[in-house]
């Protein structure tokens, strides 16, 4: 534009009236505000300003706090101005802001005047009769020619922001002079912001995100377009903006995801130039939609801000740029910032990896108002640069290869879920990006087990409908394992929004018992033996009524839930059932069947496909009588989408001949199980404990067939005259040393799930903290009860407590001899192995193993190798042995290879 007033260096240094006075003087009959009830020109603007600004030079000299509670109008644009003119500092509040929470800033600001109409001084009123009210009419003073802005310091303070108080409690950041320049300097160049622009204010007063809109426009000429979509809804956004033809739209990700909803195809804004958005996480659906719905010419910008920063990096997207990611990245740091990633160790990370977000700039806010302590913590000065400063944001990015930021989320909306950690961001891009909500979020809610679920909260496309949670944890599990499906669904009519437009975390409700919406109707229980077994469900589970027909993992069911219901089974009818049965019969309908079917006649499955996709040779993986299928679960999930697993495991075995011991037995009847689904070799096998004496036996039947073998993982497998006590110590005192081994082992796990414990009770309220400590301590002490009483009954009892078919199977286990075995084994070693016993790295195999064999400590006892909080090192190790397979090895004549 031939009319724009560029920036210039002086203009930092001379404050926000100096630059407000030239463009109010070049622009004195332009729109300055466009309202509902009309136009306001410059010239207006600025006699309204300079009038209320004389005003409270004379009532209260400089540098006072002033808080604002007005309607964003004419009023409020001309307060802000007025205050930041007359050398005083601004304080905006948003009118929607809950009273406790309008309460808590007042006592945490303390105002020393306070600028309402008559709405704004009811709710002040009560907050403390030592604060000032005051209309603006009462204020502004008649005008004075001779008047002028006092010469501003840089550095004075100017404006107090509230951080969004989406973390925690909000917080007063302050904006000197020269920084509120600065900011509107960066916008306006960014955005090519220039005097023929209509700008609109959709964000909180109160909020930092909206002051580049306001000092954007009115210090650059523009007009600024005010709508309160708290007030007046979505429903007429469209509406109000055809009619106030904007060329720049800012606002918040929701707002901006609710206001695509109302747009019809036949709708076109030709004046909309612009639109950015940021705030949250930003998806390629969103910005997809907007392009289907706006026009491919529609320029977009994602940016990345806080409060304490301004603009931290910005993401431009016009029509051509291409969008590979699912989460957009935010875009190159600004010019005027350095961004680096920090681990917690304060240490760069490399490109690629996950960082924090850690600011330096001589452009940062000054600090939090009364609270130097925590500025002195967070605002820290930088090393190369005497007025820099360095700020750590809290959020997690990474760099591409190409240099560009990519966010990640909040530090705490990364958390652990059965030992592996989520990003809660990525669920919720996968939730927008199903179409299945116009607002999502997702968090970790702590369970009876003593660990954390995923529950989504879903405000519906359409209103009124309901997503149901099988149908969104079927389509989830086409992108996620099952540790990121959420548990629960909740469906809200309407999401709680915080007055900077992010949703309002903490308000989100907790997940209810009641049985969440199915795609399966719901069918009560039609005879005593469904409902003995539905009562079990629901008091597994937590949730109620469920139906016959409800399947178990649809309702959100967990592995460790599982175990816990194949236990209540088992005990409530006497029968040893194999935890596959939620697989084989994920029904209460169906194992009401399967339980009255005498036992010769039901149906036996001794294979289970756990992860049955992809392009690897499937592994497969041979269980223990005491272990059962679930405990592999952890692992094909850690293994990746392409690794094919299948679970072999010992249950309602044919009959045996006599001469036959039961270990070439399983063997038998398991190679028979495998080689239905894999005719031909080249096999690999993993066997935990006593599975991985069979699967050695199977790999020798696959030998003698002639086909062949390429790998057999003895997983902290004992072999042949393992674990004899030194000589030293008595046989008698070998149970008794497991005690102590066994007491080890629960400290070690004690103290990381402490330091998680700790760090999950810092993100909740007092209540909630106490509800999770009760409910943790009571799980752990649980099931370490449960493990102490099973350890002293072994030691009490010895064999005797053990049935005669144990006895006999572990007889037969114990006097099995293996044949050696020529071909390449891994033995993978628990770190911690029995106390008191001869060292042994081979554990026993060292006669029987005769060829390649790669030993491997791996962390862990023996009982908990396979436990979900040990599997990310176990699957590490174990892709490293298989990558180290050849695959090119020459397969036997007549053998189909891989």
């Amino acid at each position: 534009m031939t009319d724009r007033l560029v920036w210039t260096p002086a203009d930092l240094n001379a404050g926000v009236a100096a630059r407000f006075e030239l463009i109010a003087s070049r622009y004195a009959d332009r729109t300055a505000l466009d309202l509902a009830e009309g136009q306001l020109s410059y010239r207006q603007l600025h006699a309204e300003a300079q009038q209320l600004a004389a005003g409270l030079a004379a009532r209260l000299g400089r540098s006072k706090l002033v808080a604002l509670l007005l309607e964003p109008g004419a009023d409020f644009f001309s307060a802000f101005l007025g205050v930041v003119q007359s050398g005083n500092i601004c304080l905006p509040l948003g009118m929607h802001n809950p009273d406790e929470r309008l309460a808590a800033i007042v006592e945490m600001a303390r105002p020393d005047l306070a600028v309402a109409g008559p709405a704004g001084a009811q709710r002040l009123r009560p907050l403390g009769s030592m604060l000032d009210i005051l209309d603006p009419a009462a204020i502004r003073t008649p005008p004075d020619q001779n008047w002028r802005p006092a010469q501003m310091d840089p550095q004075a303070p100017a404006a107090v922001y509230l951080t969004s108080g989406s973390t925690g409690e909000p917080k007063g950041v302050v904006r000197d002079q020269q920084n509120l320049v600065h900011h509107a300097m960066v916008y306006s160049q960014d955005s090519a912001l220039g005097p023929a622009d209509r700008q609109s204010f959709l964000y909180s007063p109160q909020s930092g995100a909206s002051m580049p809109d306001l000092l954007g426009a009115l210090l650059n000429g523009a007009a600024l377009v005010p709508y309160d979509p708290v007030r007046y809804g979505a429903k007429s956004f469209a509406d109000w903006m055809a009619s106030r033809r904007l060329t720049i739209l800012h606002m918040p990700v929701p707002l901006y995801r609710l206001w695509l909803e109302s747009v019809g195809p036949e709708t076109s804004w030709p004046e909309l130039r612009l639109i950015l958005v940021g705030g949250e996480a930003v998806f390629r659906a969103d910005i997809e939609r907007g392009r289907r719905l706006l026009g491919a010419h529609m320029h977009f910008i994602h940016q990345l801000a806080s409060t304490e920063t301004n603009y931290i990096a910005r993401f431009p997207i016009d029509g051509g740029t291409k969008l590979e990611s699912e989460v957009l990245p935010v875009g190159r740091p600004a010019a005027d910032k350095v961004v680096e990633l920090l681990d917690e160790q304060r240490r760069p990370v490399e490109t690629g990896q996950v960082g924090e977000i850690v600011v330096r700039s001589r452009y940062l806010a000054g600090g939090y108002w009364r609270d130097p302590a925590l500025t002195a913590l967070r605002f820290l000065p930088a090393h190369d640069d005497p007025a820099a400063f360095v700020y750590a944001t809290g959020d997690l990015g990474r760099f591409d290869d190409s240099g560009v930021l990519h966010y990640l989320g909040r530090k705490d909306r990364r958390v652990r879920i059965r030992s592996h950690r989520v990003d809660l961001p990525i669920v919720e891009a996968a939730l927008y990006d199903l179409g299945l909500a116009r607002l999502a979020a997702v968090e970790a809610w702590p369970d009876r087990g003593g660990g954390n679920s995923l529950v989504a909260y879903l405000a519906a496309v359409h209103p009124g409908s309901t997503p149901q949670l099988d149908t969104l944890r079927l389509r989830l599990a086409e992108r996620f394992p099952a540790h990121m499906l959420p548990s629960s669904l909740v469906v809200l009519d309407r999401m709680p929004l915080l007055a900077s437009g992010k949703i309002d975390r903490q308000a989100l409700p907790a997940p209810g018992s009641e049985r969440p919406q199915m795609q399966t109707p719901y069918l009560a229980p039609r005879d005593p033996f469904e409902s003995r077994l539905a009562n079990l469900w629901e008091r597994v589970l937590e949730v109620g009524p469920i139906g016959v027909r409800d399947p178990f993992f649809g309702l959100g069911g967990t592995s460790l839930q599982a175990m816990r219901l194949v236990a209540a089974i088992s005990d409530q009818f006497g029968e040893e059932l194999p935890q596959s049965i939620l697989l084989q019969a994920p029904t209460i309908e169906q194992q009401a069947l399967l339980l009255k079917t005498e036992q010769p006649a039901r149906p036996t499955r001794r294979i289970l496909g756990l992860q049955v996709s992809g392009k690897k040779p499937p592994l497969f993986c041979i269980s223990p009588r005491v272990v059962n299928v679930i405990a592999y679960h952890h692992l094909a999930l850690a293994l990746g989408p392409d690794q094919p697993v299948y679970a072999l495991y010992p249950v309602l075995l044919p009959p045996r001949s006599a001469e036959c011991s039961w270990v070439k037995h399983e063997a038998e009847v398991l190679l028979a199980e495998m080689m239905a689904v894999q005719p031909h070799g080249p096999y690999r096998l993993i066997g935990y404990s006593g599975g991985g004496v069979v699967a050695l036996e199977m790999a020798q039947r696959v030998r003698r067939s002639g086909q062949s073998v390429e790998l057999v993982v003895l997983l902290d497998c004992y072999g042949p005259s393992y674990r004899r006590t030194v000589p030293w110590i008595p046989q008698r005192l070998y149970r008794p040393l497991q005690l102590v081994r066994r007491l080890q082992q629960s400290a070690d796990e004690f103290w990381p799930r402490l330091r998680e414990h700790w760090r999950e009770l810092r993100k909740l309220t007092p209540a909630e903290g106490r509800r999770y400590m009760t409910t943790k301590a009571a799980g752990h002490l649980r099931w370490q009860f449960s493990r102490l009483r099973r350890q002293l009954r072994r030691i009490e009892n010895g064999d005797r407590g053990r049935s005669p078919q144990a006895k006999l199977v572990g007889r037969s286990f114990a006097d099995y001899e293996p044949e050696p075995y020529p071909d390449r084994v891994a033995l993978y070693r628990a770190e911690h192995q029995p106390l008191g016993i001869v060292a042994d790295p081979f554990m026993g195999w060292r006669e029987t193993l005769t060829g390649d064999v790669e030993v491997c400590q791996i962390p862990g006892y023996h009982d908990s190798v396979l436990a979900a909080t040990r599997i990310d090192a176990l699957a590490a190790v174990l892709q490293a042995t298989l990558q180290q397979v050849k695959h090119d090895s020459p397969a036997p004549a007549g053998e189909q290879g891989e």
